[in-house]
């Protein structure tokens, strides 16, 4: 028998939904603070349920080459689409569904 235990905690950390999350965020007089708090009420942000199969991964390393600006493709996919660019760091799309496939 296996269980899989679902990763909610770390999902509602990087939940999008209406602004901030636990990481970053839009609140606050700079409109640059983190969410305080986040809960299990508000929906989930789109990409952490269901992503195309063209969804970039967040590579686990990027050669980037002297003196050149660093490209981040999952967040440049995310932006053009209306995808959380939180997708690719948590959720069951981006992570938990391919182990419970898997398994």
């Amino acid at each position: 028998r296996l269980l899989q235990v679902a990763a909610t905690g770390t999902w509602l950390a990087y939940n999008t939904w209406g602004g901030s999350n636990h990481y970053q965020g839009i609140t606050g007089p700079k409109r640059d603070q983190y969410a305080t708090m986040v809960s299990t009420q508000r929906p989930w942000c789109r990409g952490f349920v269901v992503l195309p199969k063209e969804a970039p991964r967040v590579p686990l390393e990027v050669a980037v080459l002297p003196k050149t600006v660093p490209r981040y493709p999952h967040m440049e996919w995310a932006f053009a689409t209306g995808h959380s660019k939180k997708y690719a760091s948590s959720g069951w799309a981006s992570y938990d569904s391919h182990f419970f496939r898997f398994a």
